[in-house]
This record gives C-alpha cells, sequence and structure tokens, in this order.
C-alpha cells in the first residue's frame, strides 16, 4: 500500500513541476503541446506491450493509444475539453488495469501515471476555465 502511495504521490509531483514549468515559460497557452502530451501518455503501454513481446497485448495496447490519438487530435481541432477528457479517462485506465495479471506495465505504474493524468487534466481544465488557453 505504502508502494502505491508513493508511486501516485510521484506522479502528482511531477505532474505538478511539469504545469508549473509550462506555465512558467508559457508553454500552456500552446494548444498542441497538451494533445502531444496526451498521445505520449497513451503510448507508453504499447512501449511496455512491446517489452514483454506478446503480439495481442500489443495489438490491443495499440488500439487503446490510437482512440486516446484520436482524443488529442480531436481536442487539437475542436475543443481542449476533450484533451482534458482524454487524459482524465486514461486515469481511468490506469486504475482499471492496475493489478491485472495481463498488464504489461510495472506495477507501480498505474498509480504513478493516474497521478499524472489527474493532475495534467486538472490543470488543463483550470487553464481553460481562466482563458489562460484557448479551448
Amino acid at each position: 500500500m505504502q508502494a502505491i502511495l508513493v508511486a501516485l504521490l510521484a506522479g502528482i509531483g511531477l505532474a505538478l513541476a511539469a504545469l508549473s514549468g509550462m506555465r512558467l515559460v508559457g508553454l500552456h497557452a500552446d494548444r498542441g503541446v497538451h494533445s502531444v502530451v496526451l498521445i505520449a501518455i497513451a503510448v507508453f503501454y504499447v512501449v511496455f506491450a512491446v517489452e514483454h513481446g506478446e503480439a495481442g497485448e500489443i495489438a490491443f495496447q495499440s488500439l487503446l493509444a490510437l482512440a486516446f490519438t484520436a482524443l488529442a487530435l480531436l481536442g487539437y481541432r475542436r475543443s481542449l475539453w476533450w484533451v482534458v477528457a482524454g487524459l482524465a479517462l486514461h486515469g481511468v485506465y490506469d486504475i482499471a488495469v492496475h493489478g491485472h495479471g495481463a498488464n504489461p506495465a510495472p506495477d507501480w505504474w498505474g498509480p504513478f501515471c493516474l497521478g499524472v493524468d489527474l493532475m495534467l487534466a486538472l490543470g488543463l481544465a483550470v487553464w481553460i476555465r481562466r482563458g489562460a488557453v484557448r479551448a
């Protein structure tokens, strides 16, 4: 339980550092950045699947990454609220597969990525609501 909490807090801390850095240099206002972040986050599970080398898992994770990529591109073209939704949904996915036997990610990854996903979603939502980035 302590390892899960440490991983979650590490993810939150990393996301807060990333959000702070983005805000500091003005990168937060670039609509494309948020879409690219969502795509990159989704691809990690594909990397873990490749590491394990099971074709079915690679295909499954690739399809999921494509779905998150579609949300990211929709968010870039239409509204960044789609990216917020994608980040939050990825956090839900992290919890759904955490501890599952077929999950290709390391045990600590689910809680860590959940912390990252939810903080990035929250940060982007706040920036949209405050007008710091155009939705």
